[in-house]
């Protein structure tokens, strides 16, 4: 169970809007926080709240979901020995049935307080209900569109974890097939010292291959921006990620800004590049076109550079051994032979700090605890330095 205060104002609507942004940001929908984190040793409260879905789907039901009465029916009902067996003092279970909202709530409180409790949470319920159908369109909830006119759609864009006092803060990008989660059980873990804020994976729920590093670029910004206004800022990016990272941290700098650190783990850089130096020149799709169509200016690397205090390349020593094609496995061999994963084609290479991931691939360090520990010692060294320049 992962723990969330869920804060209720005196008006309804801004309540409902805050506590779904509140639920959207507990990470991976707090499956694993216990095996992760653990608990207190503090009890919980003994109340239980389990909403089971909505049932009998096919069934149309035309109008609007009315309060009924249920006993004993849809695996509602409570037998004497199964309430005794129930520590909870409160127990609701709910569900949806041929567009009926459905409760039955068990309690071991007294048969007036029961009876209090019940009609309170109906007269609340049915608050609720009447504000959500008094919008002919329903309310915007926070974060659903942003300053670059991109809709989210319900998308999660980041969450946060630890806010140390006087700390740095690390925006961290996600790799190209996965989400925020890709680094909770390894970088979160470690830099406990530091405010992270760890973006899902936009471009995978567009589902759009036009989109472009610019665009996502733009998307991501307007978050960075409301998390912490002025720079200096601080990125790390993992492949898609890193490559994200740098067009950020480029529009960012055109924008007037500094950057404190920029820390890519084994990226690809100017995949066009690559491609024709393994013969593919028009393999478009070879990783992603978003890859193959992302070349920054030269005149723009060179001011990224002069505005960046440190830019940092974690590269595999190892060949990726995860890959489609043939021309991909090429392609992976390229970048494992290179110096600086094609970073050099795009900057100078002496405001490169490179460090090898010895013994691991472009997969592998994930799961390779001292491997994660060093890149960790790494980064936290760069954020300090960050913090008390």
């Amino acid at each position: 169970m992962y723990p969330v205060e869920l804060e209720i104002g005196d008006d309804l609507g801004s309540s409902i809007s805050n506590i779904k942004e509140c639920l959207r940001q507990v990470p991976n929908k707090g499956i694993g926080y216990g095996t992760i984190f653990g608990y207190l040793e503090k009890a919980l409260p003994q109340v239980s709240f389990n909403y089971l879905g909505q049932f009998d789907q096919g069934t149309s039901a035309t109008g609007f979901w009315s309060l009924v009465d249920v006993t004993g029916e849809y695996g509602l009902d409570r037998s004497a020995s199964s309430e005794e067996a129930n520590d909870n003092v409160i127990d609701v279970t709910g569900l949806c049935f041929n567009g009926h909202m459905c409760f039955n709530i068990a309690s071991h409180l007294s048969l007036e307080e029961t009876e209090r409790f019940k009609a309170v949470f109906k007269m609340k319920l049915e608050q609720i209900i009447e504000h959500t159908l008094s919008f002919v369109h329903p309310q915007k909830d926070i974060k659903e569109s942003t300053s670059t006119g991109m809709a989210v759609d319900h998308f999660e864009p980041y969450f946060e974890f630890h806010n140390p006092p006087g700390g740095a803060v690390l925006f961290i990008l996600p790799p190209g097939e996965g989400g925020a989660e890709s680094y909770f059980n390894n970088i979160v873990q470690q830099l406990t010292q530091f405010k992270l804020v760890l973006f899902n994976n936009y471009y995978l729920h567009l589902k759009s291959p036009q989109t472009s590093f610019e665009e996502l670029a733009k998307f991501y910004i307007s978050y960075v921006k409301q998390i912490q206004p002025k720079g200096p800022y601080n990125f790390l990016g993992w492949s898609f990620g890193g490559v994200l990272s740098l067009e950020i941290s480029r529009q960012l700098v055109g924008a007037g800004e500094k950057i404190d650190n920029l820390i890519f783990i084994d990226s690809y850089f100017n995949v066009k590049k690559a491609c024709s130096a393994i013969n593919q020149a028009d393999e478009v799709d070879i990783i992603d076109r978003i890859n193959y169509f992302y070349s920054p200016k030269a005149a723009d690397m060179k001011q990224l550079v002069s505005n960046t205090r440190n830019i940092v390349l974690f590269k595999a020593a190892k060949l990726n051994d995860t890959y489609r094609s043939d021309n991909q496995l090429l392609l992976f061999d390229y970048y494992m032979k290179s110096d600086f994963n094609n970073l050099d084609t795009l900057m100078d290479p002496q405001s490169i700090k490179l460090f090898h991931l010895a013994d691991d691939t472009h997969a592998s360090w994930v799961k390779n605890e001292r491997q994660v520990t060093s890149m960790c010692n790494s980064i936290s060294s760069k954020l300090k330095q960050a913090v008390g320049k």
